[in-house]
């Protein structure tokens, strides 16, 4: 894991730790934060937006107002590569070559303000999200780190995420209801898991199922299934055969 668990957030992308980290360490830090928390961030945003557009369609102004300046608190945890590319700090410490390469434009990337909570999110989930863990949980995996995460580290991870907001986006949205807040950030955390959760499960597939898992061989497993039929088939034609031949010598002993 790429982080201190106890550093103090910083709100600056200047102020943000490389020095301990090879370029390759920072590369995928940097992309598994924008990856996961950044789509945590999207799909959060894209459930509020689903209920703004139907406070319009019943046209509820007052809900309307409200649902609107959530949709605005949770874009300022976001922005996009049009205005990363306007800071360079950002590009150089929070944006890996990769995403620059395959990121055509609509793909959240983490606000600055929240690069360091993110941080610090991935890290604890990461340990709790393990192939390991996965095989000893079994379909209960996602449920427990989901449980444990919000258990043990909710008051820690509350605070850093709630020091994430400057104090004029806090003024800003001082009308957002704390029942709201603690809705949006449990959403945040339990789809942060989520995707760590099936990024880590696609691995556990492929090393326990796939075609080069231990034991498996280079046959589908429909053909697999063929397989099997077919040895069944054979096995109960030949019972068959058998009892057609001992049928015919009664036959012909009773004859």
């Amino acid at each position: 894991i790429y982080e201190s668990r106890e550093e103090e957030i910083n709100t600056s992308t200047q102020n943000i730790q490389i020095t301990s980290l090879t370029q390759k360490d920072l590369e995928l830090r940097n992309q598994e934060v924008n990856g996961f928390f950044g789509y945590a961030i999207a799909m959060v945003i894209k459930k509020y937006d689903n209920k703004l557009r139907r406070a319009q369609y019943i046209v509820d102004e007052k809900e309307m107002a409200k649902l609107g300046l959530i949709c605005a608190y949770l874009r300022d945890m976001r922005i996009l590569h049009k205005q990363a590319l306007l800071n360079k700090d950002y590009m150089e410490t929070c944006y890996s070559n990769i995403d620059k390469m395959n990121n055509h434009g609509g793909v959240s990337l983490v606000s600055p303000h929240y690069f360091d909570f993110a941080i610090f999110l991935v890290s604890s989930i990461r340990l709790e999200v393990t192939e390991e863990k996965i095989l000893e949980r079994k379909n209960k995996s996602y449920v427990m780190a989901v449980n444990i995460i919000l258990e043990k580290k909710r008051a820690l991870l509350r605070s850093k995420f709630d020091k994430c907001l400057r104090e004029d986006m806090a003024k800003k949205y001082s009308s957002i209801e704390q029942q709201t807040r603690d809705a949006i950030f449990e959403d945040i955390i339990k789809k942060t898991v989520r995707s760590i959760f099936n990024c880590v499960m696609k691995t556990v597939i492929e090393n326990k199922t796939g075609r080069y898992a231990e034991g498996s061989t280079k046959d589908s497993h429909r053909s697999s299934i063929r397989h099997k039929y077919a040895n069944t088939q054979m096995k109960t034609d030949g019972k068959r055969a058998d009892e057609a031949i001992k049928k015919r010598k009664i036959d012909d002993i009773t004859k």
